[in-house]
């Protein structure tokens, strides 16, 4: 069963998707950094849990039906979503909006935490 509480991590966890993959990028680029053993090993950990939240999440995405791909886009990784805009383009009622926002992030909660569907 899906809680509030998941829905709340989904969301969060799709809003720092563009942070996740900076944060790979900047791993990768220590790969020949001249680090101690202990922190070497401290960051993989970090890096192989990052790449697995990212991957989850691509995951999820990757199984929304276009008009919901259209609907995270925007609430989720625009600067500042605008619902009535969003509306207006889809051609969908503000219900409707919210209604397929829930279905992502129950999408990412079972693809993230093995939750649900």
């Amino acid at each position: 069963m899906i809680t509030a509480n998941d829905l709340k991590r989904a969301e969060k966890l799709l809003r720092e998707l563009p942070y996740m993959e900076s944060a790979l990028a900047y791993y990768d680029s220590l790969a020949d950094a001249p680090i101690s053993d202990r922190v070497r090993r401290a960051l993989n950990g970090k890096q192989k849990n990052v790449q697995n939240s990212v991957t989850a999440v691509q995951r999820a995405l990757s199984m929304l039906s276009p008009t919901e791909r259209r609907v995270a886009d925007e609430l989720f990784f625009a600067e500042k979503p605008d619902i009535a805009e969003l509306c207006e383009d889809c051609g969908l009622a503000k219900s409707s909006i919210y209604r397929h926002r829930r279905h992502i992030l129950e999408k990412v909660v079972a693809a993230v935490w093995g939750k649900g569907l």
